[in-house]
């Protein structure tokens, strides 16, 4: 208190530095003030020392306020190389210089804690660092392990997840092992990561986005403010702002005006021939700018070279559903695709959200709404050519087939929702409701392996299994994805399948054509071999899938039915004299409409000889016989197909209930299915000839009763008539000596013909009844009886209510 001055040297009261943990790695030319703000010293030169000392006696231990530069580098490059111990120099500073100088970057400037936790304290300058990965690195759920960080003497640096590298997101392990570049292994110590593209990924990574990207695809046609092809990766720049902010940027798209084919090159091929293919929607060029085309008719006058995918389908990237544009995958396609001004967005054009506008873009392939149907009517509401007719906004928009439910094109963004496309696709999609449609190789209606772009199974010819309906109506109730099934609830399948099966009947199917051919479809002339591929070459034949409807036809009328509609058929427009058969001038070809055009219409395109000499029909091997002939209004007996019959003399009014006599009725009133609740229509049957059930026995073998019962159990005819001789005009049914097969005085084909009731008189007819009739009294298929207890017809009755009596007929003469 009286001696001399205290010395006011540092060390003079404390140690310099103290030595508590914190300063064990401070050396001699170490400045305090790189810790202590307001300090400058060293221990090398205590005497020249300055104090903050406004702080330095307060009687508190300062913490010192730390920065990363305080230790580490400096405010313009917060990292090392500046080391804070002198008393290791062999401390490893790893890759910090690498990662922050922005000259060698590919991204913005990183901050410490994109990589590392930022230490909240000191205790790392005792040597030990005990951090953990950033949230940048660990994108991914990865888990980087860089390991030690320097050498295992004193100061021993601890391992922090194991092995030495640098696998992290950055790196490459945030991307899947096909896209992974050479540089996922980067060493935390080691030289420095290539900084060309394809060091960290691959160039371009391998996903399905990029299937179409070759050498010479710039990046920046889809990812904006890149620069950068595959052949020449020293040169690329790229978009710092999100190339490494843990993103995958994979909904990016084109900006606009680049070719398509860079990144949908199958798509192109397909569809310009390079690939074999055979279908598709053909152009030749791909550039995004708009030819101008108008899609008159016919659509095959316009030519390939200039078509492109723009003037076509599809409007340049991005695909805006909205306005102002946004970038989505779902509205790619046009409302309105007809003319350069439809799709280039005019007032009025319906927009994928509804109401009106200027944005010409739509999320499905069929639109009853907009003013020409949607994408693919909006073209093909005009005929490809003279043999692929026109579809019409109108009959597809009232079909069975329109509708979207549960079939969508999954993609990047959203999702498209296939109308036409449920059947115009490949076979996979056709079978997949919602297939993938991301990448290069969606085949849709870009191209096909079958024609007119269909989704059926490509199979050997002879199977019926390949049929594009077989997607929806198969046979397997629940089809997994990829099959064929009952879709629809309706499995035709099965029945067609009876027309192959022993005992059984079905309209065949020939799967060469997996599909009605395109001259069936357009009504050219397509063969005479009844059964085979030209004339019963598919679904076609009976029904036009764009109009078809929903819903059965009315029992006691005989016009077609809504599964009809729009199919064509052969009117018979002027009918010939009675038993004689028509001749082509007799028929007009006609487009079915359903509920005014008679179902028979139809039956006559094959069952008649509309084209020409029938052949052998395919279940029994004899003639097959024309029914346009045996219907005719002018015979004397027919079944009231196309007129009514209560007039004529083989009117009867033994009938079940539900007919009358002056019921009209239809070719599949007796050819259905025999099961009940098997779907309508004469596809096929467990009974021969089609014959619907019930009761479907008719056989040579068929016997009368001759009692109560006049017909046996099962006769095809008892789903109509009553089976009592009472009810009959014929009595003499119940007479023992009648026990005689049916066919013996009744047509085994019973649609109509010059004899009243089907009556086939092979042992003779009296001149007042016409006598012998060529062509039916004695010829097969009509007369199948047995050479004794023929039918001799001697008279008629007088009118259609008067009963038949003996005194009619005779048997194998003349005599009653």
């Amino acid at each position: 208190w009286t001696g001399a001055a205290v010395a006011t040297a540092c060390g003079s009261c404390h140690q310099a530095p103290p030595a508590t943990a914190a300063h064990a790695t401070v050396g001699s030319t170490t400045d305090c003030g790189s810790c202590h703000t307001g300090y400058s010293c060293t221990t090398a030169n205590l005497a020249a020392c300055t104090v903050n000392k406004a702080l330095h006696l307060n009687g508190v231990v300062d913490a010192p306020s730390l920065t990363c530069t305080s230790c580490h580098g400096s405010a313009a490059n917060a990292a090392p190389p500046a080391a804070t111990s002198t008393t290791n120099s062999a401390v490893k500073i790893g890759a910090h210089q690498a990662h922050l100088v922005k000259a060698n970057l590919r991204t913005a400037v990183l901050g410490c804690a994109d990589c590392h936790t930022v230490p909240s304290s000191t205790s790392h300058s005792t040597g030990i660092v005990d951090m953990t990965w950033g949230a940048l690195a660990k994108t991914g759920g990865l888990t980087p392990t860089p390991g030690n960080l320097g050498p295992a003497t004193s100061p021993t640096w601890v391992t922090w997840e194991a092995t030495p590298t640098c696998t992290n997101y950055c790196h490459g392990s945030g991307f899947a092992a096909a896209s992974a570049g050479s540089g996922v292994a980067a060493s935390w110590t080691g030289a420095a990561v290539a900084t060309a593209c394809g060091s960290c990924h691959q160039a371009p990574p391998a996903t399905t986005d990029h299937s179409g990207v070759t050498a010479t695809t710039n990046c920046g046609n889809c990812h904006t403010g890149y620069n950068c092809t595959s052949g020449n990766l020293a040169a690329c720049t790229v978009n710092k702002a999100i190339h490494l902010d843990g993103t995958v940027q994979g909904s990016a798209e084109s900006a606009g005006g680049a070719a398509c084919g860079g990144c949908h090159a199958t798509i192109l091929q397909g569809m310009n021939g390079t690939l074999a293919k055979t279908s598709r929607h053909a152009l030749g060029g791909d550039a995004a700018a708009d030819t101008g085309l108008t899609w008159g008719n016919p659509l095959s006058a316009n030519a390939a070279a200039a078509r492109t995918c723009t003037n076509m389908c599809h409007g340049d990237h991005p695909h805006d559903a909205t306005s102002p544009a946004s970038t989505t995958h779902e509205a790619n396609a046009y409302s309105d695709a007809g003319t350069s001004a439809a799709r280039a967005g005019v007032a009025g054009t319906r927009v994928v959200t509804g109401g009106t506008g200027s944005v010409n873009r739509a999320k499905a392939d069929f639109d009853a709404a907009a003013t020409n149907g949607g994408l693919c009517v909006s073209c093909h509401q005009n005929p490809v050519d003279a043999t692929h007719p026109a579809v019409t906004k109108a009959g597809f928009s009232g079909g069975a087939h329109n509708f979207t439910a549960g079939w969508q094109f999954q993609l990047h963004s959203g999702a498209f929702d296939r109308n036409c496309t449920k059947c115009h696709a490949s076979a996979v999609e056709g079978t997949t409701p919602l297939a993938s449609a991301s990448g290069s190789g969606t085949a849709a209606v870009h191209f096909g392996d079958n024609a007119s772009l269909l989704a059926g199974k490509v199979i050997p010819a002879g199977v019926a299994a390949g049929f594009v309906c077989y997607n929806c109506h198969g046979s397997a109730a629940a089809p997994a994805a990829g099959a064929q099934g009952n879709r629809s609830g309706k499995d035709i399948q099965s029945q067609i399948a009876h027309a192959t099966a022993t005992g059984q009947s079905g309209h065949p199917s020939d799967s060469d054509a997996i599909h009605a051919s395109v001259a069936e479809e357009s009504g050219a002339a397509f063969g005479n071999t009844l059964g085979g591929k030209a004339r019963h070459s598919g679904c076609l034949d009976c029904h036009d899938p764009h109009e078809a409807k929903a819903g059965t036809r009315a029992q006691g009328t005989n016009v077609a039915g809504p599964a009809l509609q729009g199919a064509w058929g052969a009117q018979l427009s002027s009918s010939p004299a009675a038993w004689t058969a028509p001749t082509s001038a007799n028929f007009t070809k006609k487009t079915i409409v359903a509920g005014t055009d008679l179902e028979a219409t139809l039956c006559f395109k094959c069952h008649s000889g509309f084209y020409g000499a029938l052949p052998n029909a395919p279940s029994t091997g004899l003639a097959e016989t024309d029914q346009a002939k045996e219907f005719n209004t002018a015979n004397v007996g027919f079944h009231a197909v196309l007129g009514s019959n209560s007039a004529t003399v083989g009117s009867t009014g033994n009938l079940v209930t539900g007919w009358t006599r002056t019921s009209l009725m239809t070719c599949t009133d007796c050819h259905e299915s025999d099961v009940t609740t098997d779907p309508g229509g004469p596809h096929g049957a467990t009974s021969k000839s089609i014959l619907k059930g019930p009761n479907t026995a008719w056989s040579v073998s068929l016997v009368s009763t001759g009692s109560a019962a006049w017909m046996p159990t099962g006769t095809f005819c008892l789903n109509c008539h009553n089976n009592t001789a009472s009810t009959s005009r014929f009595t003499a049914h119940s007479r023992s000596n009648h026990k005689i097969a049916c066919f013996n005085c009744h047509a085994a084909v019973p649609h109509g013909g010059p004899r009243p009731g089907m009556l086939v008189a092979n042992a003779g007819a009296a001149a007042g009844v016409g006598g012998t009739i060529a062509g039916w009294d004695a010829t097969a298929p009509y007369w199948r009886g047995t050479a004794s207890n023929r039918l001799y017809l001697v008279s008629y009755p007088a009118n259609n209510t008067t009963a038949w009596s003996q005194s009619n007929c005779g048997c194998n003469g003349t005599s009653h």
